[in-house]
């Protein structure tokens, strides 16, 4: 009985002694993460968030940094790193901020209004909430409809006169076995007076 006591403590021990290496190794990746964020080398910084991400693999916080470093460097995994970074931390503001500004500078304008919008309801009156109504203010003036617009359109058409006919066969009246072809251009003016 003392002897199978004292083997549950030892590995007690050793078990808590690993936990508090993994939880050190998290801590010191993690902080050489914001440092090197902070300093703009982000290729430094997200390689120090996988880092941290593999002692705690389901770590909110690393891994929206680590999305900001993806989106800072222009990685296309970003999107994918700061969706995941969303589904763990829904209420997060930050994480609805930095989807909303990486699909603004996409150009997929909807789906940042949504981003912004939601972070407005999660945190309103707070700077965060202050720059999402920055971003949909210059949404609304980059989709604001024109009140008129100018097209141009030219083409092509031609034609071969290919006639599924016997060799020998004659022709309808008026129909040669000649090609021809004709160019077109289509103009058109679109003014809305009141919308």
């Amino acid at each position: 009985m003392k002897l199978s006591c004292i083997m549950i403590l030892v590995c007690l021990l050793a078990w808590s002694g690993t936990a508090c290496a993994s939880e050190a190794a998290y801590e010191k990746a993690f902080s050489r993460g914001m440092a090197a964020l902070e300093d703009g080398n982000y290729g430094g910084a997200a390689t120090e968030f996988r880092t941290a991400l593999t002692e705690h693999p389901d770590d909110a916080e690393a891994t929206l940094y680590l999305g900001i470093a993806l989106s800072r460097s222009k990685d296309p995994q970003a999107d994918e790193v700061l969706i995941h970074a969303l589904s763990l931390e829904p209420a997060n503001p930050l994480t609805n901020l930095e989807l909303g500004i990486r699909n603004f500078n996409n150009g997929v304008f909807a789906e940042a209004g949504d981003y912004f919008e939601n972070l407005i309801t999660i945190a309103p009156g707070s700077e965060y909430s202050t720059l999402a109504e920055e971003y949909l203010r210059r949404i609304k003036e980059k989709t604001r409809a024109k009140r008129w617009g100018l097209r141009f359109t030219a083409g092509m058409q031609y034609d071969s006169n290919v006639i599924l006919n016997a060799d020998g066969t004659p022709l309808p009246q008026g129909v040669s076995r000649r090609s021809d072809w004709r160019g077109i251009l289509n103009a058109g003016l679109d003014y809305s007076l009141l919308r």
